[in-house]
């Protein structure tokens, strides 16, 4: 029984074999403007209705898979955790709807905490495939740093 959950949590983590078999390790094709990324909220891609909590968890899940992809070495997790990051929703109504205090500290800090964020989060994806589980580890703890302090501005006074 242990075995099969431990298989049942790989298999949950590393995405069917038929995604792993299509993806394509070919990054030179797409660059990445790392101020470029967009918050995705239309109704059409399903995401019209997401609360910040929503964005959030899933955020903590695509961060949670990056560092599951460094401890086993799987790097196609490893780049699928930082495409979520990097190309996650905007929750319904943006931020404002949000923000019970410090509106004027959040203002400016969530804009640099966010480019942190995605811009580590797109190099982690282009990276991935080539460099060692070392420094994306270290990239992960910097998209890290960036949600903790997001969050020390976002819920403390």
């Amino acid at each position: 029984m242990k075995q099969f959950l431990m298989l049942a949590a790989a298999l949950f983590f590393m995405g069917s074999p038929a995604m792993a078999a299509e993806h394509s390790h070919d990054h030179a094709a797409k660059p990445v403007d790392p101020h470029a990324h967009a918050h995705a909220e239309t109704a059409e891609n399903g995401h019209a209705d997401l609360t910040l909590m929503h964005v959030m968890h899933d955020l903590g899940a695509n961060l949670n898979r990056i560092h599951w992809g460094i401890m086993t070495n799987n790097r196609y997790m490893v780049e699928q955790g930082a495409a979520g990051i990097a190309s996650h929703p905007m929750p319904k109504g943006g931020l404002k709807p949000y923000i019970k205090k410090n509106a004027d500290m959040i203002k400016d800090a969530v804009p640099v905490y966010d480019e942190m964020v995605h811009k580590t989060a797109d190099e982690i994806k282009e990276k991935a495939a080539t460099a060692s589980m070392l420094e994306l580890q270290k990239m992960a703890a910097t998209i890290g740093e960036g949600c903790v302090n997001c969050h020390d501005v976002f819920r403390n006074p």
